[in-house]
């Protein structure tokens, strides 16, 4: 896919527990500009859903279809500070958590990024596993 000529702003996916086929959560991506090969990532998740290792699962494949089948060559994801779960997920994933806190309508967050050469798809199976 030639991520220039997207018709899209934002990419979204149910997320279905094989199990129960009930949609426990969204994810996606969502470009700040036309045609960048960078796009910020999100997940969110229902409480009973979380701490299942849904994220980690989600999250990584998210990254590795963004950078596999959109040729993306950065995502980032910001999240709020002292939530140490979403801290946790995206080093996890290899992210590097910026040292900036920006303040924004939502409170005080940290932003992190992860750039295509560093990626390693396998850390989604370590991920899980570990």
């Amino acid at each position: 896919m030639n991520n220039a000529n997207k018709p899209f702003a934002q990419l979204s996916w149910a997320i279905e527990e094989i199990q129960t086929s009930r949609i426990i959560g969204i994810k996606g991506f969502r470009w700040h500009h036309s045609g960048a090969s960078e796009t910020e990532i999100g997940m969110m998740l229902v409480p009973e859903a979380q701490g299942m290792r849904y994220a980690v699962e989600g999250l990584g494949a998210l990254v590795d279809y963004g950078f596999k089948y959109l040729s993306l060559r950065r995502i980032f994801a910001q999240y709020n500070v002292g939530h140490l779960a979403s801290e946790n997920l995206v080093k996890r994933l290899g992210f590097t958590v910026l040292p900036d806190i920006i303040d924004t309508l939502y409170g005080s967050t940290k932003r992190c990024e992860i750039h295509a050469q560093n990626w390693q798809a396998c850390e989604i199976t370590r991920a899980i596993v570990s």
